[in-house]
C-alpha cells in the first residue's frame, strides 16, 4: 500500500512538473504566470496532455486512486485557469482562448472521471 502511494504521488508530481520543465527549456521561465499569452497557452496545452497521460497511467490503479487523481486535476485546472483569467482581465488582455481550453479540459476531465467510476 505504501509503495503504491509513493508511485501515485510520483506520477502526480511528474504530471504537474513536466510542463514547467518544458517551458523552462523553451522560454527560460519555470513559472507559468510570467509567460505571455501564447506561451501560456502552450504551457496549458502541455498541462492538459500530461493530465490525460497521468489518467491513462492510473487506468490500471484502484478506483479510489483514479478518482483522487481526477479530482486533483480538476482542482488544479480550476485554480490555474481562474487565476490566469483574473490576471488577464486585470491587465486588459484577451482571455477567450484560455476560457475555451479550460472549459474543454474540465469537461473532458469530468467525462473521464465519470467513465472511471
Amino acid at each position: 500500500m505504501k509503495n503504491n502511494t509513493l508511485k501515485h504521488a510520483t506520477i502526480i508530481a511528474a504530471a504537474v512538473a513536466l510542463p514547467c520543465l518544458i517551458i523552462e527549456y523553451r522560454y527560460q521561465q519555470w513559472f507559468p504566470y510570467h509567460l505571455n499569452g501564447p506561451q501560456f497557452l502552450q504551457y496549458f496545452t502541455g498541462y492538459m496532455l500530461t493530465s490525460y497521460l497521468a489518467l491513462a497511467v492510473f487506468s490500471r490503479a484502484g478506483t479510489r486512486a483514479r478518482i483522487l487523481l481526477s479530482n486533483c486535476m480538476i482542482a488544479a485546472t480550476i485554480l490555474l485557469s481562474v487565476s490566469r483569467l483574473i490576471q488577464g482581465c486585470l491587465h486588459h488582455k484577451p482571455v477567450g482562448y484560455l476560457v475555451i481550453l479550460s472549459l474543454c479540459h474540465l469537461l473532458l476531465l469530468l467525462f473521464m472521471s465519470r467513465k472511471i467510476t
